[in-house]
């Protein structure tokens, strides 16, 4: 038996097919079929998978191919339509030495490389009718016969084939042969397009959201309700593809953590209505595609030259008789009518304006690309370009030239991100690959004559001929791994002016009043510590980021770039340095580019005392320079906020009691709190107290107490519910009223209209006016999540407490942010990673009872009911009052999950 075959639950391998819809769950249990009955057979049936482009086939194919018996065999994948006919026999079959021109050598074909495995073949219908009767004779023998061979071979492989086109209509029309039809379809598939599966939209997008947020190391988002909305009434006719383009692209280039209908840009008016066939490039093969778009710009070069071939060959710039020949290929003559709607297509158009032109190649550092290897690549970067808005100037056999008719700066920011999501989808984390794909592109900036929108109105011949030109000279040098940014690029790439032409983007930087308690910090510049001055860039950026960061912290002084920059070109001590700038703390820093990685290091002292208090380094692939500086950022950005706090309660326990001011009583309640023992957690109430009386207009005051009466309220310690929870949100309208832009007075505001209150809707809006002044305030992601919980999204909870804790490893409420994300994967029936979560907080803090609350829950849904009752006894130690039917008139989350929750806290034993 294969090492990877599970017998006892192969519906696993189908975890992938996310979705509950009608139409999904079919094939679910269709697949299920096959797949419990495999093991007896002793021959698995040819299956034909069914479905419009862009729906999942290539996806099932994989999942049902580990699924298998074979799974430990290779998967080839075939998309016979992204090579050309008159190589597809040679690829699929192979072909001996002389076979033909050019064959210096023999080779084994997909299906030989395939042996003891699967071979997909997808769009099977865009095969030549010449080909399909050896395709037939394979099938039927099992054997295979290389080109210019006189002997045959066997072929023990798994045969799976998809297509997008009608083949019974194909038999009829002696496209398709009718015995190959019947031969392929003994099993048939059918996959669903998007518009039909309902409710799976939603959940799809979210998946896609999810997982590219943390695969591209950003914050989580979530979908904002019109954005829903306009998900579910766009007809899809690139189907699951489409939807997967469109949340990458909205994942890096939306602001903020809601994702709303404005930032998924799509037209819903304009789409064909609901149920209805799709039509357009989403149905047509690669092949297809790239003659269309051919075509397309034959026509435009013939209008624009007035019909003279020799004007609209310069246009192109080809040769004249290549024009012919293409012509002919598309049976358009030189008097060929323009399409409908382009004419004085040249008149129209209005004066030059800058425009973002992307040359971008896959290739192999290793060998020559064969056809299906080439085809596959070009069909990634068609596809990513697509997704960022790029528009194809020139296709070629592994390489586009797009242009990006939006402004240069959003222009030149939707390239660099085509690039690096082309870069990510070849990469080790991304599809299999027999061989390393590597990525070069080049980003250019020129005039050019176009329309409103390139979509309605293409480029002019001559400027695109152009601008294509100039792309192909210079990314003739382009390294591998590489993205060149010209000179007339670089302002909008990278904002810093001056580069020369030819500098890599990989090996550059492209990337109010002071209150006198305040700890300061200064941030000194990155030293690069690399022969590469370029990378001079990349630590000035990070530098300047982590300053603006640091910045949003209010009860933090920091001091200004300009007046740090200074130490950047001579060498002084730390305590000198902070003697001069008047800090207590510095934050040190290195770049170091060790060959196709940067490391990147960053140290806190304490200048005052003379010691490291933290130090880390980071490692990123250079190719990935601007998403990396955003990860560092963050994470820098998050360790430095709670160390620091840490750091400054430490320092304030160990003065006298009668020597604190406000802030110091501030400093004291914040490590006294999360220590939940019930005499330390009234010292810090009394601090807090004493703390608005020394300073009326200290805003953190009124916000920690406000957070205290949280906590007050979470561990079941309220003598008079009403009239504290009245009082909490005082509290944090205090804090408001005296700094209305403070981010942590927002989040503790937002906790207290969920957790107090029941005014989810209103929580979501404070948590993202807060994350929109400080995206890096880990308090917020993880108090946001809680209430994502209540409203049922907890999937997105668990991201915005994975976000939390990535964002300060080290923070004294790092137990809250497990425990709350033990209590988000128990609500979405992850028991097992809920049931590690809530051991691992009760490690850290066995006092938490919201979390040994959700625990002893979790343990009954596993049937452990002796640990069940163990744990709730812990929990009534800390919560002497508790009471199922009081907690069911308080607590916010919403039915059925609060009745299904209680029910199991009644099985751990808590009392009614």
């Amino acid at each position: 038996m294969p090492r990877d075959y599970h017998p006892d639950n192969p519906m696993e391998q189908l975890a992938e097919l996310v979705g509950q819809s009608p139409g999904i769950s079919a094939v679910r249990e269709q697949v299920g079929r096959l797949l419990a009955h495999q093991k007896s057979a002793g021959r698995l049936p040819l299956i034909l998978i069914l479905g419009e482009t862009g729906t999942g086939k290539g996806l099932l194919a994989r999942a049902i191919h580990r699924a298998s018996v074979r799974a430990s065999g290779p998967f080839v994948a075939v998309n016979c339509a992204a090579i050309p006919e008159t190589l597809l026999e040679a690829e699929l079959f192979g072909f001996e030495r002389g076979a033909f021109t050019d064959a210096r050598q023999g080779k084994q074909g997909l299906f030989q490389s395939a042996h003891g495995g699967t071979v997909f073949l997808d769009e099977i219908g865009a095969t030549p009718v010449a080909l399909q009767a050896k395709l037939l004779t394979a099938l039927e023998e099992r054997t295979i016969r290389r080109l210019g061979s006189t002997r045959s071979e066997p072929l023990d492989v798994w045969i799976l084939a998809a297509t997008s086109e009608d083949l019974l209509t194909a038999t009829r029309e002696r496209r398709f042969r009718d015995d190959l039809y019947h031969r392929l379809s003994g099993m048939t598939i059918s996959l669903p397009p998007l518009r039909e599966r309902g409710a799976d939209i939603v959940a799809l997008a979210e998946h896609f959201l999810s997982r590219l947020c943390a695969e591209y190391g950003l914050p989580p988002k979530r979908l904002a309700p019109d954005a829903r909305v306009m998900l579910q009434t766009y007809a899809w006719p690139g189907n699951v593809r489409e939807l997967a383009n469109l949340m990458e692209r909205v994942a890096v280039l939306s602001d903020g953590a809601l994702v709303t209908g404005a930032d998924l840009d799509i037209r819903t008016e304009s789409v064909p209505p609901m149920g209805r066939q799709p039509s357009g490039d989403a149905d047509r093969s690669l092949r297809e595609a790239v003659g269309d778009f051919e075509r397309s710009q034959l026509l435009a070069a013939l209008e624009s030259a007035g019909g003279n071939l020799s004007r609209a060959a310069a246009l192109l710039g080809i040769p004249r008789n290549t024009l012919r020949y293409r012509l002919e290929k598309h049976g358009l003559r030189p008097d060929t009518p323009p399409v409908a709607g382009s004419k004085g297509l040249r008149s129209r158009l209005p004066e030059r304006r800058p425009t973002t032109f992307l040359w971008a190649e896959l290739n192999s550092l290793q060998e020559a690309l064969s056809p299906s290897q080439a085809g596959q690549a070009l069909s990634v970067v068609l596809d990513k370009v697509g997704a960022f808005g790029g528009v194809p100037a020139e296709i070629a056999a592994t390489r586009v030239v797009a242009a990006f008719p939006s402004e240069p700066v959003e222009g030149a920011s939707r390239a660099m991100h085509a690039v690096l999501s082309i870069q990510r989808a070849v990469g080790p984390a991304g599809a299999d690959q027999a061989i390393r794909l590597s990525t070069k592109a080049a980003i250019h900036v020129t005039d050019c004559r176009t329309g409103e929108g390139v979509a309605e109105e293409p480029l002019d011949p001559a400027d695109r001929a152009e601008a294509v030109a100039t792309m192909n000279r210079l990314a003739k040098d382009v390294a591998p791994d590489t993205i060149l940014v010209t000179q007339s690029a670089v302002p909008f790439v990278t904002g810093r002016p001056g580069l020369e032409a030819g500098e890599a983007t990989s090996a550059m930087v492209l990337s109010t009043s002071t209150i006198s308690h305040r700890p300061s910090i200064a941030v000194l510049p990155f030293r690069n510590l690399s022969d590469d001055p370029a990378q001079e860039y990349f630590g000035d950026g990070i530098t300047e980021d982590i300053i603006g960061a640091l910045s949003r912290f209010r009860w933090l002084f920091v001091i200004s770039r300009t007046s740090t920059l200074a130490y950047k070109s001579k060498v002084v001590a730390i305590p000198q340095i902070a003697q001069e700038l008047d800090v207590r703390y510095v934050v040190t820093g290195t770049i170091r580019k060790l060959g196709a990685q940067l490391r990147v290091t960053a140290d806190l002292v304490d200048a005052v005392g003379g010691n490291t208090i933290w130090a880390e380094h980071y490692d990123g692939a250079l190719a990935d320079v601007f998403d990396f500086q955003d990860r560092i950022v963050a994470r820098i950005v998050g360790t430095l906020e709670s160390t620091l706090r840490i750091t400054e309660a430490r320092q304030a326990l160990q003065k006298h009691p009668d020597s604190l001011d406000a802030y110091d009583c501030v400093l004291r309640a914040f490590a006294l709190t999360y220590r939940l023992s019930r005499e330390e957690f009234l010292q810090a109430g009394e601090l807090l107290t004493k703390a608005i009386t020394l300073d009326p207009g200290f805003a953190a005051a009124y916000a920690w107490r406000a957070w205290w009466y949280l906590w007050k309220g979470g561990q079941g310690w309220m003598t008079d519910p009403d009239s504290e929870r009245h009082e909490a949100t005082r509290m944090a309208q205090a804090a408001l009223d005296r700094d209305p832009d403070d981010a942590l007075a927002l989040a503790i505001s937002g906790h207290i209209a969920s957790f107090f209150h029941k005014e989810c809707s209103r929580a979501l809006e404070l948590f993202e006016r807060s994350l929109a002044l400080n995206p890096n305030c880990a308090l917020t992601w993880g108090l946001s999540g809680t209430t994502l919980c209540y409203v049922g999204e907890a999937k997105a909870a668990l991201d915005r407490e994975a976000y939390a804790l990535r964002l300060s490893p080290f923070d004294p409420l790092g137990f809250y942010f497990t425990g709350m994300s033990g209590a988000a994967a128990m609500l979405c029936a992850k028991y097992d990673e809920a049931l590690a979560f809530g051991f691992k907080t009760r490690r850290e803090n066995p006092r938490f009872s919201v979390n040994l609350r959700f625990l002893a829950a979790t343990l009954v849904h596993v049937d452990r009911l002796e640990e069940a009752r163990e744990i709730a006894h812990e929990f009534l130690a800390i919560e002497r009052n508790f009471t199922l039917s009081e907690f069911r008139q308080w607590y916010p989350l919403r039915e059925p999950e609060l009745s299904t929750y209680i029910q199991a806290l009644r099985q751990a034993g808590l009392p009614e």
